[in-house]
């Protein structure tokens, strides 16, 4: 199992000027990829953000998750999804995720149950496939990478999960923070220079705008409760990306 940093250890720093490159990008971009989602994030945290000032983690975190997901883990709500899982036999699996969150964290809060839930109903297909080569699945609007952290950790098909975000603050503290909660991981990125090379990295993380000319073709397509906020035509275009076909050895 890879190498966890626990929660209290954290230590995520923001890039403003990395931040501010990946929005620039953004606003160049002629693809409808690049309109995937829009958040006006110096309203959302009503005050100004800037290179010098950029959103950090800790602000982010509640627009990526809700405020609501914050608190404790109610319990009806936890048996709700261990009663669905259950009828897949992944109920054991999804109490030993919860009880390893509640111990990292020191409480088990809503935002824990749902990545749980789509790792286990994720990795139950994934399973299934020829294990010939890792494979290729893209996440749209990962946020900050809770559904790759526990594919990484705890998947039980070889992949490299490659996440596709069009909010810059997603695409930048995503990376940040999988190498910083998982350092052993293999973390790429396109902001940084780096290629996509599959069997060599366990997540790659690549801003909406530059898929088509980064993964032309995958295994899989990820998303998770984010395309009924996208315009039309983003899904459009991401769909047409989908069907791209598998990439080839």
């Amino acid at each position: 199992m890879t190498r966890v940093t626990p929660w209290r250890e954290l230590r995520i720093a923001p890039d403003g000027e990395r931040i501010a490159a990946l929005e620039a990008g953004r606003e160049r971009a002629a693809s409808p990829l690049a309109a995937i989602e829009r958040w006006n994030i110096d309203a959302l945290l009503k005050r100004e953000v800037t290179a010098e000032a950029p959103a950090t983690f800790d602000e982010m975190l509640p627009l990526w998750v809700g405020k609501a997901a914050l608190r404790p883990a109610a319990v009806a709500r936890i048996e709700a999804y261990r009663g669905f899982l259950g009828e897949y036999g992944l109920a054991e699996r999804f109490t030993a995720l919860l009880d390893e969150a509640a111990r990292d964290r020191g409480a088990l809060l809503e935002c824990d149950l749902g990545p749980a839930h789509d790792f286990l109903l994720l990795d139950m297909h994934l399973e299934r496939l020829p294990d010939e080569r890792p494979l290729l699945i893209v996440e749209a609007g990962g946020g900050y990478g809770p559904l790759a952290e526990l594919v990484i950790r705890h998947g039980r098909r070889r992949c490299c999960l490659v996440l596709a975000d069009a909010i810059a603050e997603s695409v930048f503290y995503s990376w940040a923070y999988l190498r910083a909660r998982l350092p052993e991981a293999r973390i790429g990125a396109a902001f940084l220079g780096e290629r996509l090379r599959p069997e060599a990295q366990d997540a790659f993380v690549v801003p909406a705008w530059e898929l088509p000319e980064t993964v032309p073709a995958m295994d899989g397509f990820v998303n998770i409760a984010s395309m009924q906020e996208m315009p039309d035509e983003a899904v459009a275009a991401m769909l047409v990306q989908v069907k791209g076909g598998p990439p080839t050895k």
